[in-house]
């Protein structure tokens, strides 16, 4: 059986397990995790709560639209473990930990996205991702995958 990911325990107050994905993709690449499949759904048996940070780093591309200082929509969509998309429709998974490519003034900035779930577990981790509106060549948008917490 091969070596799963390292994981680390975060503060004694929040008992769980999480992973340090350090992987950053572009337009049309997929993600992939350094532990089997089996491995995975082992951790989500125990588990109550699964949540995973999304960093995406942007250049005049509005990642998230606002409507009151409440995020009414999001630019990316992402696709879960099961292949179920969560995007705008799943606001309520989606918390902006992080906006800077909202303040018009800035050429570049970076939204941290946290997706959760305590529902359906089999929502995460995040395989894939879309972007949803890429209007033009000035646009640049990179994706960078933070921790993977099981909990």
């Amino acid at each position: 059986m091969g070596k799963g990911p390292d994981a680390y325990c975060e503060a004694p107050a929040k008992a769980g397990h999480c992973f340090k994905i350090q992987e950053s993709c572009f337009l049309r690449s997929k993600v992939t995790y350094g532990s089997r499949k089996a491995q995975i759904n082992f951790l989500r048996l125990l588990s109550v709560l699964i949540r995973q940070e999304i960093t995406i780093d942007c250049a005049r591309y509005p990642a998230v639209s606002y409507f009151s200082d409440k995020p009414e929509s999001i630019a990316v969509e992402f696709v879960g473990w099961n292949y179920k998309h969560i995007g705008s429709n799943s606001l309520n998974m989606i918390r902006i930990l992080k906006d800077t490519c909202r303040e018009s003034s800035r050429q570049s900035g970076s939204v941290v996205i946290e997706v959760s779930t305590s529902d359906n577990l089999k929502d995460l981790p995040i395989i894939d991702i879309k972007l949803t509106s890429l209007h033009n060549e000035n646009e640049k948008v990179g994706i960078r995958f933070g921790k993977l917490c099981f909990e």
